[in-house]
């Protein structure tokens, strides 16, 4: 299991969606899992993390704003 460091951009908002796997995502006060097919979105400024809470790859797209 992976995860990206606790972030976050002052000049970027950004849209995650998982195409593949389970993520566990930290977005502000707020730890939510999503599956395949849903997303979310992080606010410029928001403390956020990414972790692969399943067994087989987890598969992302990310949407920089």
């Amino acid at each position: 299991m992976a995860s990206l460091s606790l972030q976050k951009h002052h000049h970027r908002a950004e849209h995650w969606v998982v195409v593949k796997g389970i993520a566990v995502i930290t977005n502000g006060d707020k730890v939510m899992t999503l599956t395949e097919t849903q997303s979310t979105y992080i606010p410029l400024g928001a403390v956020h993390r990414l972790y692969n809470a399943g067994k087989i790859s987890l598969g992302v797209v990310e949407v920089q704003s």
